[in-house]
């Protein structure tokens, strides 16, 4: 039986009456569609599901293609860990690219990565490791869109994730995967499922006398409509709204959730159509994903039973134990 101390019983509790007090005060759905559009902040737009006769002269006889990365860790407490990482680009043909990499703090070679971490931007070591991680992450997803795009010219790409966080974390490559795609005509999208923004709370401060409002994510929950859009203000100036992307929220399916969606700003004028074959790809009663992304991440995913396997059958059994697994995890209770 699980037995809980009067300290997490009462924090708990005082969390429960936090929520209630914002919900309490939330702004009425209504209300902040009007302070929306009035302080410019964005317009709302109902699209509707792209026709299947209009597919194909969207698409140019073109396939469609997805880009996702995945990481899964094996070990015990830091440093004694090897996260492997894979990235994939997948297309509609049936063309495919799949990169790996395995990195542990315990490696000489990501050792040196993890100091130069460390001092660039003033970390402890463990998250330094997590900061390169992500970097090793996202320059594999990027670069499996580039080799992808050597290979095949796709009429669409989908990115799992914002662009922003490509720009800042595999900069170069990032740079020329740009310049190549958009010399292609390749029209790329950033799905961003769990969006993290507070834009519009920042664009009401003002007209709210700095009352603090929840992120976009929460905030928007069920105000949309399915198949609605917020097209955000090219104005905004907060942090990770540049001039070189342009971002909108979308609701693609019944569930009340939202995703964000990211374009580079030259592609601006194929967003409308764009979105409307993401709302024919999406499934009504799914979570709001399009299909293609879902469908990527499912073929590279990576399991801890996969991991795990992966790991205990490439190195020596003493060496697994000596080097990864933990103490803790031999508890005999």
């Amino acid at each position: 039986m699980l037995t809980l101390s009067d300290g997490l019983r009462h924090t708990l509790l005082h969390l429960q009456e936090e929520w209630a007090e914002e919900r309490q005060a939330a702004i009425g759905k209504e209300r902040l569609r009007q302070y929306i559009e009035v302080e410019r902040i964005g317009r709302f737009m109902q699209i509707d599901r792209m026709r299947k006769e209009e597919i194909a002269p969207f698409l140019q006889g073109k396939a469609v293609a997805g880009v996702d990365g995945s990481s899964n860790q094996f070990g015990g407490s830091y440093p004694g860990t090897i996260t492997l990482l894979q990235a994939g680009a997948l297309t509609t043909n049936r063309e495919k690219v799949l990169l790996g990499d395995a990195i542990s703090p315990m490696s000489g070679k990501d050792r040196i990565k993890i100091e130069e971490y460390q001092q660039r931007h003033q970390l402890t070591e463990q998250d330094a490791f997590l900061r390169y991680k992500d970097a090793r992450m996202a320059w594999l997803e990027v670069e499996a869109a580039l080799q992808l795009i050597g290979q095949t010219t796709p009429a669409l790409l989908l990115f799992d994730g914002g662009f922003v966080r490509y720009e800042s974390k595999a900069y170069s490559r990032w740079e020329e995967y740009e310049a190549l795609a958009n010399s292609l005509g390749i029209l790329s999208l950033g799905i961003i499922e769990e969006v993290g923004t507070n834009f519009i709370s920042r664009g009401l401060q003002e007209t709210l006398d700095g009352k603090l409002l929840p992120y976009d994510r929460q905030l928007l929950f069920g105000v949309l409509e399915p198949g609605e859009v917020l097209l955000l203000d090219p104005s905004l100036k907060h942090k990770g709204i540049t001039s070189r992307y342009y971002t909108c929220f979308a609701r693609l399916s019944n569930h009340p959730s939202i995703i964000g969606i990211d374009l580079f700003s030259e592609q601006k004028d194929q967003l409308l159509p764009a979105l409307r074959f993401l709302f024919a790809n999406t499934l009504e009663g799914g979570r709001g994903i399009p299909f293609w992304i879902d469908r990527v991440d499912h073929e590279i995913k990576l399991s801890y039973r996969e991991t795990e396997a992966l790991i205990r059958n490439t190195f020596p059994p003493d060496w697994v134990e000596k080097f990864l697994v933990s103490q803790r995890s031999r508890r005999d209770i």
